[in-house]
């Protein structure tokens, strides 16, 4: 194989992985291909990204309205690694965040929190650390951001930990995963 053709073969391999990116997010979030296609018709503007980020935002929109915390959290969850492939990583750490309150919080889809039923999610909090050493955040600096983000969501869904209490609950499993990365 030349290298044209390594290229083109690359190019193809690349395409080929956008697509069940793409299609693996449509199912996560319950929106078919043929729903997504349409939307694509209707709004010829809008990148093929733009247009799930469209979804997702109703998505967050229809189980926040319905209080149904833990699929609302899936699809934040969703969000911030449809921003980590964009290399927003700012943006996707804050909803990372967002996602590891609701979870500490014991978040359910029944419009409650049961926070002995909470737990840190080992994938999201690797991806936490990951995008904060992109951004080279200091550990101070993180922990600032998660209580704010802590106090903000405390205060719109009132939620029964506070901050302080969520980080608690965190920070053990965030020096584990970082003890796991540095060996």
């Amino acid at each position: 194989m030349d290298e044209v053709e390594k290229q083109r073969f690359d190019e193809e391999r690349r395409k080929i992985a956008e697509r069940n990116t793409l299609i693996q997010t449509l199912r996560r979030i319950e929106v078919t291909e043929k729903e997504f296609e349409r939307r694509k018709q209707q709004r010829p503007g809008l990148s093929d990204a733009d247009i799930v980020w469209e979804f997702l935002n109703e998505r967050a929109m229809q189980y926040a309205s319905q209080k149904q915390w833990g699929q609302y959290g899936n699809v934040k969850l969703t969000m911030g690694e449809h921003l980590m492939r964009e290399k927003r990583y700012i943006d996707a750490l804050q909803l990372m965040m967002e996602v590891t309150i609701l979870d500490i919080n014991g978040a359910d889809n029944n419009g409650r929190f049961w926070p002995k039923d909470g737990f840190t999610a080992p994938a999201v909090i690797r991806n936490m650390l990951y995008l904060r050493d992109q951004e080279n955040i200091s550990s101070q600096a993180f922990q600032e951001m998660f209580l704010t983000k802590a106090g903000e969501l405390k205060k719109n869904l009132r939620l029964p930990l506070s901050p302080a209490e969520t980080w608690r609950r965190l920070e053990k499993d965030l020096k584990e995963a970082e003890s796991i990365k540095n060996q």
